[in-house]
């Protein structure tokens, strides 16, 4: 994954290809429920299971702000909660 350009996951609802298998099969998007808690954990098991590497999550019921170095990254949410994963570039 290091290797990879930036990945924007914003829009999950339409149609995007991506440069690598494993990472065209990941819909986060699925994994988003009405509870922030148990969603970020649902999101970094499949982000795990499915991409390998270090994910960290963060969601929320609220609007949040937040910065991150990395290329691989991915926000996806629903009219209940916004969750917002990332892949630590430097420790895999």
């Amino acid at each position: 994954l290091t290797t990879l350009a930036p990945i924007i996951w914003a829009q999950f609802r339409s149609t995007t290809s991506f440069s690598k298998p494993s990472i065209d099969s990941f819909e986060p998007i699925q994994n988003v429920d009405s509870n922030p808690s148990s969603s970020k954990r649902k999101i970094q098991k499949a982000a795990t299971d499915e991409i390998g590497g270090l994910f960290d999550v963060i969601c929320s019921s609220h609007d949040f702000s937040y910065l991150a170095n990395t290329q691989v990254f991915c926000e996806a949410g629903n009219d209940d909660v916004t969750c917002f994963a990332f892949l630590h570039s430097l420790i895999q």
